[in-house]
């Protein structure tokens, strides 16, 4: 399960931005991560993984995971247009070419961590 290292690295990421923070008495609200569709990642697993790692520290203790999700899109090559890849889109939904470029759903990214007081 990949899922519990990604915890500790999101885990680390959250301690990291906790320790620039000046001052004490500073803990971990929230850590906010983008999961594209393509990434491989379970965001259930991952919610499960972080809720143990972040008992393993007082200034994590607490953290919620929030997580949004990134749709797999594509673009045509023929004609431009963005679409969603589904199961059951085998081609552009404008023109049908099969020609394509993933320009999302692969993304696995810490976009915000919240500190409180």
């Amino acid at each position: 399960m990949h899922e519990l290292s990604l915890a500790h690295s999101i885990g680390e990421i959250a301690l990291g931005a906790l320790r620039e923070q000046p001052g004490e008495g500073w803990h971990v609200g929230s850590v906010r991560v983008r999961i594209g569709d393509l990434s491989g990642v379970d965001a259930d697993a991952l919610t499960f993984c972080f809720e143990v790692v972040r008992g393993e520290g007082p200034e994590t203790a607490g953290a919620s995971l929030l997580i949004e999700r990134c749709p797999a899109q594509a673009r045509c090559r023929d004609c431009g247009m963005v679409y969603e890849l589904t199961a059951e889109v085998g081609g552009c939904t404008s023109c049908g070419a099969v020609g394509r470029e993933c320009i999302s759903g692969r993304e696995l990214e810490v976009f915000g961590v919240e500190l409180l007081s």
